[in-house]
Parts: structure tokens; sequence; C-alpha cells
């Protein structure tokens, strides 16, 4: 007897949809099937990767064994990287590489880089060759420090300067440790703030004008 079979390989990788169909040539039906997975029937269906023997009996006994391969194409390799912590002063850009035939992030764009302003969780889907494959990342963005360059204040007043919320710790050139400080003397005020790791640093100058009499 002769077997001979189609191989119908897995459409993509992961997936159980490749099949195996016999034709046996010879020999004296009916004939009796015996694959290596257990399954009795003369085609296989619904087969993941690997190899497949089977054995074919006749009514005379006669038997003949052969095996087939399904293969599969490669796993599509995408990773966003782990979960990130960035400041704010500019964009941080997702990349899920220029390889594949198309994209969609969650935002609805269709370009293989997104580029993130904001705090959240943010995905993609990739295809190629009909193949699917998608990866999320979480993003926390601490927000950049944006003091004034420059503030004028008339000489007896004060002014408050404040490097906003969204800081762990602040610690300004002057020793004070809080969100704001009030100035009432000319000079070059700084501040390093510090968040999840993230660290940013400013300064703002303040001019001391003298009344005008």
């Amino acid at each position: 007897m002769l077997i001979k079979g189609k191989v119908k390989n897995v459409s993509c990788f992961g997936n159980h949809d490749g099949s195996i169909t016999l034709t046996v040539i010879g020999g004296q039906s009916p004939y009796t099937f015996s694959w290596s997975n257990d399954s009795t029937t003369q085609n296989l269906t619904n087969l993941g990767v690997g190899n497949y023997k089977v054995t074919v009996t006749d009514t005379r006994d006669s038997t003949s064994v052969d095996s087939f391969t399904v293969y599969s194409p490669r796993q599509i390799i995408l990773n966003l990287g782990h979960d990130t912590t960035v400041l704010g002063n500019q964009p941080f850009v997702l990349n899920a590489s220029p390889i594949y035939d198309t994209y969609l992030w969650s935002d609805s764009s269709i370009n293989s880089t997104l580029a993130v302003t904001q705090t959240g969780t943010y995905w993609v889907r990739v295809s190629f060759n009909q193949c699917d494959a998608s990866d999320s990342i979480s993003v926390f963005v601490v927000p950049a420090l944006n003091l004034a360059d420059t503030i004028k204040i008339c000489s007896g007043l004060s002014a408050t300067i404040d490097a906003g919320p969204g800081y762990n710790s602040y610690h300004w050139s002057t020793g004070v440790q809080t969100q704001s400080i009030n100035v009432d003397s000319a000079g070059t005020y700084s501040i390093w703030v510090e968040e999840s790791g993230i660290k940013d640093y400013d300064t703002v100058i303040v001019v001391l004008m003298q009344n005008q009499l």
C-alpha cells in the first residue's frame, strides 16, 4: 500500500488549524487508521504544530506506515518594553518596530510608533502575513517643571513661586521642602523635585523693582 498525504500547515503561530488529508493507494479496502495522536480517522483536522505518524491496515492485515509534519510560521515577537515612568518634558515614543504589515494603537492611530504625553496604558495590535500579535505597556508621566524665567516684584512686597503638584519631594535652594515658597528679595531660586525615581530641576530669577515716588 502507498500512503499519500496532503498537509495544511498552521496558519499562525499558536493556532490549531492544520490538517492532514490521506489518500491510500493499493491494498484491500476498507482500511483502518491508527495515528500517533490516538485518532482513528482517515484525515486529521484542527492540528497544532508537530509530527504525526499513521499506520494504515487493510482487510488482509497488510500495514503501511508513514509520518507527516505540520509546520507553523514564526511567532511574532512584539515587545513594547516594561512598564515605565518618564519625565514629561518631551513625548515618550513607543516603537512597535517597522517590520509589520499593519498597526493599530489604542488611540486608533496606525503608525509603527506612538508618542505618549499622558499617563496611561497603551496597546498595539500588529499583523504580518495575515497573523496578529498584540502587546501593552503602562506609562506614568511625571510632569516637567515649568517655572517662569523671571518674576518681578515691587520692593516691600513678596511673590509666591509654585512648582506645581505631582511630585513626591521638593527641595528649594532656600532649604524649603514644600511645593511653593514666598520670596521678597532678588536672586536666582532653584528647585529639585523627585517622583517615582524621576528627577527634574528648574530655576527662576526674581527681580526687585524699586517703587517710584
